[in-house]
């Protein structure tokens, strides 16, 4: 996402702002926006809201993924991919929890639950996602993971839409060409994408363990419309 948005900012001549480099100062944002701009990706569905009274309208993308494969991914990645070696000791703890459950065991404790380095159960992270939307949605952009992994030429479409891109533009084609390979994982690979398809919890979970999962995000599943 941040290579996305910076390759769509470079080609319109935005400004291109991201905590992937340098963390934006939000009175360093307002002194250097003077028009348009662009800032991405954050990792969390709190909006970022910078006062920026010259600016008459924001628009804001989220992207969501369905939580049953975001828990299911977690229990790979935290337990097992991401590991490093600056990690403090209640990621290492987590970690090693991890390592002693199954995965359904993880997933539904970390639904609500909080991690070992007090990061928020699931659950409580969707929160923010639903009052927006419920309170501000004429100017949210709403993308889906599972679109970008398999209908990736008309995501890119709902993805630009905010920038109001000219028909004639070669940008789509452009994004579709760098970017499109990306998804492109053979097996399950013990790296930072271990596996991008969706459905990963049918394959992974118990039906018991869907069954309740299906409860706990009952709401968050029928407002982004998950089966």
């Amino acid at each position: 996402m941040w290579k996305f948005y910076d390759h769509v900012a470079s080609s319109l001549g935005l400004p291109f702002f991201s905590r992937n480099n340098t963390p934006p100062n939000e009175k360093a944002l307002e002194r250097a926006i003077r028009t348009s701009f662009c800032l991405a990706p954050l990792r969390s569905f709190d909006l970022m809201k910078p006062h920026f009274p010259h600016i008459s309208r924001l628009e804001h993308i989220l992207q969501v993924r369905d939580p049953r494969d975001i828990l299911v991914s977690q229990y790979f990645s935290f337990g097992w991919i991401h590991e490093q070696q600056d990690w403090d000791k209640s990621k290492v703890r987590e970690r090693d929890w991890i390592r002693s459950v199954s995965v359904d065991q993880y997933v539904l404790d970390r639904a609500k639950k909080k991690d070992l380095g007090g990061r928020e159960g699931l659950k409580q992270r969707y929160r923010p996602l639903l009052k927006t939307l419920k309170s501000e949605p004429n100017n949210i952009t709403l993308l889906k993971y599972e679109d970008m992994v398999l209908d990736y030429r008309g995501w890119i479409s709902r993805a630009l839409a905010p920038f109001r891109v000219e028909a004639s533009s070669p940008l789509p084609e452009e994004l579709w060409n760098a970017y499109h390979g990306e998804f492109e994982v053979t097996g399950e690979e013990q790296r930072h994408r271990r596996k991008v398809i969706p459905g990963d919890h049918i394959e992974k979970l118990r039906p018991e363990t869907i069954a309740r999962l299906n409860e706990v995000f009952a709401e968050e599943l029928a407002v982004l419309d998950y089966k």
